[in-house]
C-alpha cells in the first residue's frame, strides 16, 4: 500500500480509522474501523453511493459501530500502535485494483467504499445487512461519478461542485422563494452594469 496513491478524502478515512481503533484499544485495524472512519467523512460520493443504493446511513453507522465493538482489544499497552488486519490489507489491495481498472491515477474514497464491500470481513456482512452488495453500490458510485477520473490528490472536491458553490434558480422560482423583479429598477441597472 503507498499511501502517496492515496487522495486527501482517502488518507483522512485512514487516520479516522486509525483513530478509532485507539479510542478502543484494538490491536488490529479493521475493515470495520474503516467504513466508520468513511461514515464519519463529510458527506460525499461514498454516502451519495450508499443514499442511491437504498442505504439508512444512521442505521449503517450504528451497526458499523456495533461491529467494531466486537474486534478483539488489548488493555494496559501504552501507545499501541494498531496494525491493519489481513482483511484490511486485502481491501487495501482490492481497492488499489479498482482504481486501475476505472481508469484512476490515485486511491479515492469511493474505491476503499467498493473494495470493502467487496472483501469478505464483518463489514461487508454488514453493507450487505444494511442493503448495499458489492455490485450495487459499485454500480451507484459509477453512476454517480459518470466519466470523472481521480486523476489529482484533490479530486473527490471537483464532485457536484455545480451543487455545492451554485444554487438551482429555476427550482427556487417554481418553489416561489425568490423576491420578484417587478418594481426593483435600480437592482435591475446594477444587475445589467455588473
Amino acid at each position: 500500500m503507498d499511501a502517496e496513491r492515496f487522495t486527501t478524502r482517502a488518507r483522512e478515512a485512514l487516520s479516522g480509522a486509525v483513530r478509532h481503533a485507539e479510542a478502543r484499544e484494538n490491536q488490529e485495524l479493521a475493515p470495520q474501523h474503516l467504513l466508520l472512519a468513511l461514515l464519519d467523512l463529510e458527506p460525499g460520493i461514498e454516502r451519495d453511493a450508499l443514499v442511491a443504493s437504498g442505504v439508512d446511513v444512521a442505521a449503517l453507522k450504528v451497526a458499523t459501530e456495533a461491529a467494531v465493538d466486537k474486534v478483539p482489544t488489548v488493555t494496559g499497552a501504552t501507545n499501541l500502535q494498531p496494525s491493519p488486519s489481513r482483511s484490511l490489507r486485502d481491501v487495501f489491495g482490492a481497492a488499489e485494483r479498482l482504481a486501475k481498472a476505472w481508469g484512476d491515477s490515485f486511491v479515492a474514497g469511493e474505491h476503499l467504499l467498493a473494495a470493502v464491500a467487496e472483501v469478505e470481513s464483518p463489514a461487508r456482512v454488514v453493507l450487505e445487512q444494511q442493503g448495499a452488495p458489492h455490485a450495487e453500490l459499485v454500480a451507484s458510485i459509477r453512476k454517480l461519478r459518470g466519466s470523472r477520473k481521480v486523476d489529482s490528490p484533490d479530486a473527490e472536491q471537483n464532485y457536484k461542485v455545480l451543487e455545492k458553490y451554485g444554487r438551482d434558480l429555476t427550482a427556487l422560482a417554481r418553489a416561489g422563494k425568490l423576491d420578484p423583479v417587478i418594481g426593483r429598477d435600480e437592482e435591475i441597472r446594477r444587475v445589467i452594469q455588473v
